[in-house]
C-alpha cells in the first residue's frame, strides 16, 4: 500500500520562520503531538504577520509627525464667519470670503460636520450683525448671528496680509498668507477658547529653501492655492493631523 504523503508546510515570512523553529524545538524537548505543532505553525505564521504589518506602519509614519488639536470642538456647532483684511470689513473682503469657506470645508471632511459658513448665511446675516454691534458691541453682534443660525462657536478673523504675486523675474510660483482668528464659545458667554495670531502660511512651503517654477501658474491658480492651503492650515488648529518633516 502506498504511503499516504504528509500535506506540505506553508512557507512562512523570516520573522516566522524563527518564532516556529523555537517553538518546534520546545515541543520536541516535551513531546508535542503532530496536531500541536501543527498548530505552532499556525500561531507562528499569524505572529509573523503582525510583524510585518507593524513594520510597514511605522515604514508609513517615517518622516511624518502627528500633531494635536489646539482645540476640540467635537461634534458642537461652529459658525465661520468671513475674514474681514485690512481694507475690507468683516462679509466684505472676496479673499475672507474664501478663506471662511475652506475652514468650513476642511473642517467638515475631518469629521466636524456642523459647520457654517457664509455660503451657508441669509443675505440678512450681515445687516442682523450691524445692527446688533452698532447698539452693543461686536461681541452682542456675534452672539446674535449665533442665535439666529443655533451655533454654539463662532470662529472670527482677520487677514494680516497676502502675497499672490509670486517672482516675475524668474516665473517662480509662491505666494504667503498672514492669518488671525479667535473662536467664541458663545453658550459660556462669548469667552474666547482659542487664539491664534500672524498665523503665517506659504504655498509652496519652504519654497525660500527649494523654490518650485510653475510657468503656468498665473496669479488667479496661485492666488486659489494660496487661500485654499490658508484655510487648511487654519482648519488643522481643531483636530488631530499628520504633518511631513521632510521638507
Amino acid at each position: 500500500m502506498a504511503r499516504a504523503s504528509r500535506p506540505e508546510t506553508p512557507a512562512l515570512p523570516l520573522p516566522g520562520v524563527l518564532i516556529a523553529g523555537l517553538a518546534l524545538k520546545s515541543c520536541e524537548k516535551t513531546g508535542c503531538e503532530v496536531a500541536m505543532r501543527r498548530t505552532v505553525i499556525v500561531l507562528a505564521a499569524a505572529a509573523a504577520v503582525a510583524i510585518v504589518i507593524g513594520c510597514n506602519s511605522f515604514r508609513q509614519l517615517e518622516g511624518k509627525k502627528l500633531v494635536k488639536a489646539e482645540y476640540y470642538p467635537k461634534k458642537r456647532k461652529m459658525l465661520v464667519i468671513p475674514f474681514k483684511d485690512q481694507i475690507y470689513d468683516y462679509f466684505e473682503s472676496p479673499e475672507g470670503r474664501d478663506i471662511a469657506d475652506y475652514v468650513g470645508y476642511f473642517l467638515r471632511v475631518n469629521n466636524l460636520p456642523d459647520v457654517r459658513t457664509e455660503r451657508n448665511l441669509v443675505k440678512g446675516a450681515k445687516a442682523v450683525y450691524d445692527q446688533n454691534v452698532e447698539e452693543k458691541g461686536e461681541l452682542e453682534g456675534w452672539k446674535a448671528l449665533a442665535e439666529l443660525y443655533n451655533c454654539e462657536l463662532v470662529l472670527v478673523g482677520q487677514i494680516e496680509k497676502t502675497d499672490f504675486g509670486g517672482d516675475r523675474d524668474t516665473n517662480v510660483a509662491h505666494g504667503q498668507i498672514t492669518l488671525s482668528a479667535q473662536l467664541y464659545d458663545i453658550k459660556n458667554g462669548g469667552n474666547i477658547v482659542w487664539q491664534k495670531k500672524n498665523m503665517e502660511v506659504q504655498y509652496p512651503e519652504g519654497w525660500e529653501n527649494e523654490m518650485v517654477a510653475d510657468m503656468d501658474m498665473n496669479r488667479q491658480k496661485l492666488r486659489t492655492q494660496v487661500l485654499k492651503r490658508g484655510g487648511e492650515v487654519l482648519a488643522e488648529c481643531f483636530f488631530d493631523h499628520v504633518v511631513s518633516l521632510l521638507k
